[in-house]
């Protein structure tokens, strides 16, 4: 299976039967971004601060420097009319939402 980019593992996994199947018996599953720098194949503390927290997912990411860097981010966007949680490519962003920001000047 090879996914399409940033979050297209979910797409996939989501539509292959046998996949589903693997990942329905699972506890757990690492995946991660190959240009992330900051991401440990099977990093220990950061799947032991997930299971420990008992979240259902976790990330790792920095605040961009600046709006116009060219790097993914993760979002939450309305999917039939549903707000779900996703990783957005940067070329993939309206200027608007890109340049949006915080009272305090930060970056939303």
């Amino acid at each position: 299976m090879g996914p399409n980019g940033n979050g297209g593992f979910f797409a996939a996994a989501s539509s292959n039967k046998k996949v589903k199947g693997v990942l329905v018996k699972t506890d757990y599953v690492q995946i991660i971004g190959v240009d992330n720098i900051i991401n440990k194949v099977l990093d220990p503390v950061f799947i032991g601060y997930t299971k420990e927290n008992k979240l259902h997912a976790a990330g790792k990411a920095v605040i961009k420097r600046d709006a116009s860097e060219k790097v993914g981010v993760f979002c939450r966007r309305e999917v039939n009319k549903k707000l779900v949680y996703d990783i957005a490519e940067y070329s993939e962003i309206a200027a608007e939402d890109r340049d949006a920001q915080n009272q305090d000047g930060s970056l939303q």
